[in-house]
Parts: structure tokens; sequence; C-alpha cells
């Protein structure tokens, strides 16, 4: 008996944990079992679903094990015709294969009957068709090399990252209305307050007179912050000038001055020259250097910053600048170190935002599994000259590249046919007694020298066709010159299979029409020898 129990611990309840009672020599002996034990409906179930997976896995394998092979890896065989007295007639063997595929010019080609074996050459048969050179390749085969070869050039692309640079600016409009040279003398201020903890020591400015002009009178004896203007030219204290927009702009400095005693005339303070570091050129250039960008932009209004960036992006992966004026620096693009067509990427703006993106794309042409693709290529191959003679059984097709199989087929021959299925069947019928005249699609059933005979002959180029209901059957009279034919087929079919046969015994019938033709044109041959005059 199984039964399941519940532990109380510290006011937690923690179980079910399950025991099973046994009776062992009298006495009663519970097994624990974990915290799950199986009841036997579903171990049964479990054993059910098990042996219905096995049985459905051994009837695949079994169909494909049984079933005649048409495809061998990827290469379809496609054999038409017809046999007359064990001679392919019109026959035609298909090789089919996709893109990327190519098999070797110098394969063989092996056929086998009832025990009787032949083999041909493969370029034999595919003479009128071009060979391809590249790597050797058939999916799923072994077959290996380069050369020459029977396919289908195949292509692959791929989508490399594209790197490139990108220069992105910022704007920022300042306020115009505030005083100009307030500004730029708080800015000298702050240049030479910041020039002067860079020295770690105060530095009184030696300026030359020549360069500077006394505002109002001679200077006091307190020591005080001068107003020195540099300007490009002296002007004359005579002259009054209104300033404009570049004199407000003009370029002015403050600095500490200790007045001489004497004549109240700026004078150079000497300093010990161990300890006082001179101003040199590149001082003042550097202050007056940051002095004329902030005067720049005093005039403009502006402020602007710019930074280069690195991207990169693919078809793939995009990527996405979220502020700023963003341009392409011309010429950085690049990949795998060649350089692009800047119109290989495009610039996106959305909202605030500047999205990065390319369709760039590299396409390669060549046989192999990386260039395996859907489309595909028939390689027809004309079996009227074959040195064979077939009869009922199983007709083995083999495909041999130095000694190694690399693609087989396998077929039965019944009553000595072998019938092409058709997959396109355009006629039309109604279910009311109608005649249903149709063009004779010659392109698609009979070669170019059958379709010149027949209209040699009998000067038709369509079939007049007769369909009409009788009881539970279709009565199908089919008319072509003088050649006429019945057929009937019961209404229980369904329309594509009543299609199907319709097609199919239309294309035999017109098979026999020019097997006739071909008797009667048989031409005579004068025997030269032979032939002359005699008496009697």
């Amino acid at each position: 008996m199984v039964y399941k129990k519940y532990i109380t611990k510290n006011g937690k309840v923690y179980g079910p944990y399950f025991y099973q009672s046994k009776r062992i020599n009298g006495k009663v002996v519970s097994e624990y079992h974990g915290v799950h034990v199986e009841d036997k409906n579903s171990k049964r179930t479990k054993l059910f679903l098990t042996i219905i997976f096995s049985v459905l896995m051994l009837a695949i394998i079994g169909f494909f094990l049984i079933n005649d092979k048409t495809i061998s890896g990827n290469l379809i065989f496609d054999v038409k015709g017809k046999l007359i007295e064990g001679e392919l007639v019109d026959g035609k063997l298909n090789l089919i294969l996709s893109e990327g595929e190519m098999i070797p010019a110098s394969s063989k080609i092996v056929f086998e009957n009832n025990g009787f074996s032949q083999e041909y050459n493969l370029n034999d048969f595919i003479s009128d068709t071009k060979t391809e050179s590249g790597n050797f390749y058939l999916k799923d085969s072994g077959v290996s090399g380069s050369g020459e070869g029977y396919g289908i050039i195949g292509k692959k692309i791929t989508y490399p990252s594209v790197s490139f640079e990108l220069k992105i600016s910022s704007e920022e409009t300042s306020e115009v209305n505030e005083n100009p040279l307030e500004k730029l003398n708080n800015s000298i201020n702050n240049s030479v307050i910041s020039d002067e903890e860079n020295l770690t020591e105060r530095i009184e400015v030696n300026v030359t007179p020549e360069v500077l002009q006394e505002s109002e009178g001679e200077l006091e004896n307190s020591s005080e912050l001068v107003e020195v203007e540099i300007a490009p030219e002296i002007v004359p204290e005579s002259e009054e000038k209104v300033p404009d927009e570049k004199e407000i702009a003009s370029e002015t400095i403050e600095t500490e001055e200790t007045p001489s005693e004497n004549n109240g005339e700026a004078e150079n303070i000497p300093e010990p020259e161990s300890e006082t570091p001179t101003i040199t050129g590149n001082s003042i250039a550097n202050t007056f250097g940051s002095v004329s960008g902030f005067i720049t932009g005093l005039v403009t209004g502006e402020k602007k910053n710019q930074e280069f960036i690195q991207g990169e992006v693919s078809k793939e992966k995009e990527m996405v600048v979220k502020s700023g004026k963003v341009k392409l620096v011309s010429g950085s693009v690049k990949s795998n170190g060649e350089t692009l067509p800047d119109e290989t990427i495009n610039l996106e703006k959305n909202g605030s935002s500047t999205i990065i993106r390319t369709e760039y794309s590299i396409t390669e042409m060549g046989f192999g599994p990386k260039y395996f693709g859907e489309n595909s290529k028939t390689f027809s191959m004309d079996l009227n000259g074959l040195n064979k003679t077939f009869t009922n059984g199983t007709l083995n097709i083999k495909l041999f590249y130095e000694g190694n199989e690399i693609a087989s087929f396998s077929m039965e021959i019944e009553k000595e046919s072998i019938y092409e299925e058709i997959k396109n069947i355009t006629e039309i019928f109604n279910n009311t007694n109608v005649t249903i005249p149709e063009s004779l699609n010659f392109t698609a059933e009979l070669t170019q020298i059958e379709k010149n005979l027949i209209l040699f002959n009998l000067n038709e180029s369509s079939i007049k066709s007769d369909v009409k209901k009788y009881k539970d059957k279709y009565l199908v009279n089919l008319n072509l010159g003088k050649y006429n034919a019945e057929y009937s087929y019961p209404q229980s079919l369904e329309e594509d299979e009543l299609k199907y046969y319709m097609e199919k015994d239309r294309y035999l019938w017109l098979k026999d029409i020019l097997i006739k033709l071909s008797e009667k044109n048989i031409q005579t041959e004068i025997v030269e020898n032979l032939s002359g005059q005699f008496p009697f």
C-alpha cells in the first residue's frame, strides 16, 4: 500500500512524502519513495506513447527504403519515353541540378536491367551543353575535386560591416544684449588670474609705454587696475571717433601696475631673477587667442563645438546618434580596407536623432555548399542512340566519378512503357454536351521535328476534342485531320485526375500517329549496280 505523510516544523508544513508498506516475514515494513510517485496509469501512458512513436519511425524508415528512388542526394533523375519491343523510343534522361551544384563532365553513366549492364561517358550524352569550370559539388554526396563539369552557377550574398567617420556639430546661442566689454574684461581677468595661478606667484606685466594711452590724466598714487587697450594702430587723442562694432570688440586687458612715486608714470619693478619668470610671447598669444575666440562669439552670438567619431554599420546593424548636427566625412567610408562611395552610407534624420544605415552587400558566384540555391537547371540526355534493349523489371541508372558512385536512380518497367507525368494541364471542359477546340502545345510534349512532321503531313496545328456525358461516364472524341480516337472515363474521378488521364491518352495517341507517319516517310534508295536496262 502506498501512502503519503506530511511533516509540520516551526509552523510550516512540508510534504507530501510517499511511503509504501509491505509485509515481509510477517512484519509490516515502510519504504520511502520520495516526494513524487508515478502511478500505474502514468507508466502505462508513457509506455504506450513510446511504442507508438517507435512504430511510426519504423514505418517512415521503411517507406524510404522500399519506395523507388527518384532523387539521389539532390540530383533528380527524370526518365521519359516509350518502350516498343524493348527499344526506347523518344527516350530522354533529364538530370536536374540546383544552383551551386556541378557534376564532373568525365563522369560515367551506367544502365542496369535484369542482369545486363552497360557503361557510357556522360559527356557523350550532353555534348551540346556548355561546360563550366569550378569545384565539383552535389548535395548529400561525396563528390569532390575541381575541373570541367555540368552545373548551374550559384551565388552567395554577404553583408559586411562598413566603417566611416562622422563630424558632429553643436551650436549654443548666447545673449547679445549684455555689455560685451564687461564680459570681455571678465574673460581677460579670468585668463590672467589663471596664468598667475599656474606660475604659483603674482606676475606684474611689463607693458611698453608706446602701446599704452592714459584714459584720464595721470595715474593716482594708490595701486589700482589699469585698463589698457591694444589697437591695431595708435589713434591720436584729439580725434574723436565713434566706436563701431570692431572697436567694441577690440582686445583689452587688465593688469596691476605699481605707480612711480616721482612722476606717476608706470615703471618696471625689478624682481629677483631666480624667483620671477618672465611672460613670454607665447603666454600673451595664448591669452589673447582665447580672448579672440570669445570676441568672435560675441559678434556672432554663437559658440560652436565640433567632434569627430568613428562608426560601423551593416545591413543587419544600424547606428543612432541622438543629438547634434551629423555630417559624413567624405572619403571615410571603407569596408575590408577598400574605400567605398559616400553614397554607401545613408543618414536619416528622425527628430533630434540621426539614424545611419547601409544596404551594402557583396555577391560572389561559384559552385559549392556556400552557393547552393533554390533555382534549378535541367540537362537533357537523348537516349535514342542507346545500344541497349530493356525488358520488364527494374531499371537502375547510376552515375560514377573516379570509380565512386555519386548518384543513382531505380524504376520499374511495366508493360514495356515509361510514361511521363504531365504537371501542367490547361484543358478546360464543361459538364454539358459541348465541343472544345483547343490549341496543341507542341513545345510541352513534342520535339520540333515531330511538330514539323505533323504539320507537313496533316496540315493541322490543333486537336478537336468533344467531351460528353453518358450515364456515369465521360466520353471523349479526339480528331486530328483524318485520325480519330475515342476514350471513356468514369465520372467518379476528381477533376484533376480526369485531366491527367485525358492528357496522357491524348499524348500517347499523338505518339502513335507520329509512328505511322514515320513509317510512311521511309525513303527508298536506288542500288546503282543492280539497276539498269535489260533486253527481253
